[in-house]
């Protein structure tokens, strides 16, 4: 087997003075190169760092190439090289098909030289060389090319169920399938008795369309029954036709109402609300946000209702704004949020209350039922019945006052204490210490016991009791007057006593003399 460089020279040429001969890198067989030109590389590239080559064919040989001794492959002193091969013996089809026992040769050569690796890689490659551009070319011929012209009209659901007094909407597409552009008319030509439709844009109503080449168009199938259309099959017809009438497409929708039409039949108008139980207490202001859809096909005007419990108050008003208003004019097909605003009759009870809220023109009409849940007021009152805080002590002895506690609120008020801000070393205490629960309008009475220290000076003193129940609390400052003990009274009387009398003694006395 001889390996030729880029040059044709020898592949076993010998070094001198080594004593052994040393081949240049091999060259790349031509199947190789030519099914890497298959997958797109230039003709006899070749791929470093060569890691195989194989003979170029049976005339790369020569004549009696397979008998002959070691001095034909050469020697460590030599080696006899063959002349190279023109570039027309490369590229002759018989220069790169060789002979079968040839390749027997070449596969012995190949595996003393890369092993069973090396063999798998080159016929992988070979494989990809054959198999890549026969699925290129399978692609190419099932693609095809496109027809000069072709267009579908396609509706999303030809045939749908609805509920009677409910519009049906769909997409209608128009495909383009071929090279050119089109123009196309479209109308419904069909529409059963008690139906309206049209074919419309998310704004105006369409009678053509320009489709491009290649593309499509989706426009929006409509239609809307009247309120006395009741259950039934109803089709309709749509057409679609190029200007120059080269194409005449039609398709059937079919619409199926069924249902109760005295329940499901629209009113003209629609009221919704994605709040409509709101909690909170009996003296807050309540404010649902209410959208009023028209589905009228014309510009009306809609009065505004709101009915709550007695002594309530339920006002309409724009949303983000502090008027209030009682009407609303709305467009054909037109919707607007409002809101409504509820405020609860004073002392109102804890509990559920429903508010109606209903809104009409005309025929249409509509309504939706709130709630307001009320958790009540916590309001508490405290006092003495006389009116007066304030009492008297002596040092060290107890001293009382009552007062009361009362539930004003409208919510039970339960776990209410006592705190107390008192003078340094006193006493205070309660009867009871702290009271369970109070029913809205109830009263509790109290009792206050102060004890003052027994060393605490003549004089007025503060007292402060917080009266700390739930959600709320009261404060009351009581005046306690400290006076001295009566015992200090006598003796301050029996010493004026003494001084008068000894007075009179002295007078008596020296008056004789």
């Amino acid at each position: 087997m001889r390996c030729s460089g880029t040059n044709g020279a020898s592949a076993g040429r010998s070094i001198a003075g080594r004593g052994r001969s040393r081949k240049r890198p091999p060259a790349a067989h031509p199947a190789l190169t030519n099914g890497l030109t298959g997958l797109g590389f230039p003709r006899y590239t070749l791929l470093p760092p060569y890691p195989f080559c194989l003979p170029r064919g049976p005339s790369d040989r020569g004549p009696g190439r397979r008998n002959e001794g070691p001095a034909a492959t050469g020697s460590r002193a030599g080696a006899t090289v063959a002349p190279p091969r023109s570039s027309a013996a490369i590229e002759s089809p018989a220069a790169l098909t060789p002979a079968a026992g040839d390749l027997r040769e070449d596969v012995q050569t190949m595996k003393r030289h890369i092993g069973f690796g090396g063999i798998g890689m080159f016929l992988t490659v070979l494989f990809l060389a054959a198999a890549v551009p026969a699925a290129v070319a399978a692609e190419k011929s099932d693609s095809g090319p496109k027809p000069e012209r072709l267009l579908v009209l396609a509706p999303e659901y030809p045939g749908i169920v609805s509920a009677p007094g409910k519009e049906v909407s769909m997409d209608l597409n128009l495909i383009n399938r071929g090279r050119t552009d089109e123009l196309v008319d479209l109308k419904v030509t069909q529409v059963p008795p008690g139906w309206k439709a049209k074919i419309k844009t998310y704004r105006f109503t369409v009678t053509g369309a320009h489709v491009p080449a290649d593309d499509k168009r989706s426009l929006t199938f409509e239609a809307v029954p009247d309120k006395e259309t009741g259950p039934g099959d109803y089709p309709f017809v749509v057409e679609a036709v190029t200007r120059d009438g080269r194409f005449r497409l039609t398709q059937k929708i079919v619409v199926t109402l069924q249902g109760d039409q005295e329940k499901d039949k629209d009113t003209g108008v629609k009221l919704t609300t994605s709040y409509p139980v709101i909690r909170g207490p009996s003296d807050a202001t309540f404010e649902f946000s209410v959208e009023v859809d028209s589905r009228l096909d014309k510009e009306a005007v809609f009065d505004l209702f709101g009915q709550g419990p007695k002594g309530w108050e339920v006002n309409f008003k724009p949303s983000y704004e502090t008027k209030f208003i009682s009407s609303l004019r709305l467009k054909a097909n037109q919707s607007q949020s409002i809101a409504v605003q509820v405020k609860p009759a004073p002392n109102s009870p804890a509990g559920e209350y429903p508010i109606a809220v209903r809104v009409a023109s005309g025929d249409a009409k509509a309504e939706a039922n709130l709630t307001v849940v009320l958790t009540g007021t916590y309001e508490i009152e405290a006092g003495t019945t006389s009116g007066l805080l304030s009492l008297e002590a002596r040092p060290g002895k107890a001293a009382n006052v009552s007062f009361y506690v009362k539930n004003t609120g409208s919510a039970p008020n339960s776990n209410i204490r006592f705190m107390t801000f008192k003078p340094e070393n006193w006493k205070v205490e309660f009867k009871p210490e702290k009271i369970d629960v109070i029913e809205p309008g109830a009263l509790k009475q109290v009792e206050m016991i102060v004890t003052p220290y027994e060393e605490a000076l003549v004089g007025d003193y503060s007292v402060a009791v917080k009266i700390d129940g739930e959600k709320t609390s009261r404060n009351l400052e009581f005046r306690v007057s400290v006076k001295a003990s009566a015992a200090w009274a006598w003796v301050g009387i029996a010493v004026i006593v003494a001084v008068i009398a000894g007075l009179l003694f002295l007078f008596r006395k020296l008056g004789r003399r």
